[in-house]
């Protein structure tokens, strides 16, 4: 929701591919086929209702996308691949309802 140059978030997207063991799969479903990344390339976003009020009405899980597909100069929207509900700390997406989730082991 921000206009201008996003050149610094463009940066940031592609070292964060960068950063996961497997930075060449092209899709979700290859990625999880290939077993070997360690979940940098999956994000949670916030999902709002848009203007004018902008509230926030759950979060999702996104798979960043190969760098080639970030364009250079940074004005052009960011996309990422819609994979399902959030589980912080996983590589997998969810697989309840959409939402943020967190496992938390008790006893």
């Amino acid at each position: 929701m921000t206009g201008g140059n996003k050149q610094t978030i463009r940066d940031s997207l592609i070292r964060r591919v960068n950063q996961d063991t497997d930075n060449i799969s092209a899709t979700f479903a290859e990625y999880v086929s290939r077993g070997i990344g360690n979940g940098r390339r999956l994000v949670v976003v916030p999902i709002n209702t848009w203007y004018p009020d902008y509230r926030v009405v759950g979060f999702a899980a996104f798979f960043l996308l190969l760098p080639s597909e970030y364009p250079a100069g940074g004005t052009k929207s960011f996309c990422a691949e819609y994979i399902g509900p959030y589980v912080q700390g996983s590589r997998r997406q969810g697989a309840g309802t959409p939402g943020a989730y967190v496992v938390r082991l008790v006893e």
